[in-house]
């Protein structure tokens, strides 16, 4: 708690979360880390992706993210 950090266990100003129907959570870690992390309904890590730039699979500061019907994140 209150330690910013970038990796299973920490977070770094996250900005938004989402949650699927079997309990999934994606959160935007958008204000330190710009990347998105995949918690499971277990509440264990499973991945993140993203860093910082304007290159395929980069993000500049994400501040919220959202899931469709066919579970795609925007």
């Amino acid at each position: 708690k209150d330690e910013p950090g970038e990796d299973e266990t920490h977070f770094n100003k996250p900005t938004d979360m989402v949650m699927t129907p079997t309990g999934d959570v994606f959160i935007s870690d958008g204000y330190g880390n710009n990347r998105v992390v995949h918690i499971d309904a277990q509440n264990k890590f499973v991945r993140s992706w993203g860093t910082l730039g304007h290159q395929p699979g980069a993000f500049s500061l994400p501040h919220a993210i959202a899931m469709d019907s066919k579970g795609r994140l925007y």
